[in-house]
């Protein structure tokens, strides 16, 4: 056999990530100019200890957009409680109550009797 030297050196490629390409133009769909009033009813109410209880609510009232509302309570041992409705595309109110403390978050209402059937096979 007849000797023809070393193999030739191969050049190692190093990897090159794709370079993003970018448009010239942007396409934005226009979002639709509605017009949600501030609630008619509201409150705040922050302990007179300031020991960081408080209270507060609002609710918009019906209208042509819908109607919400929400209410949170936070107790002296730190737990809170509170509520939120809206209607709903079929025009019904949707309330969900929930409570967040030692136990963790819990929802009940509405929408966690909803969830929880789904999750189940109902419907």
């Amino acid at each position: 056999p007849q000797y023809r030297g070393p193999p030739p050196q191969r050049q190692q490629q190093q990897y090159q990530p794709p370079q993003p390409t970018y448009n010239s133009y942007t396409t934005t769909t226009p979002r639709p100019n509605i017009y949600h009033p501030p609630a008619s009813v509201h409150y705040v109410n922050i302990g007179q200890k300031l020991a960081g209880d408080y209270k507060f609510g609002y609710d918009t009232g019906k209208g042509p957009a819908g109607q919400s509302f929400r209410e949170e309570v936070r107790l002296d041992d730190g737990t809170v409680k509170g509520a939120y409705g809206y209607l709903d595309s079929n025009g019904k109110m949707k309330i969900v109550r929930y409570t967040a403390g030692k136990n963790g978050y819990v929802v009940e209402g509405d929408e966690a009797s909803e969830s929880a059937a789904k999750a189940q096979g109902g419907q």
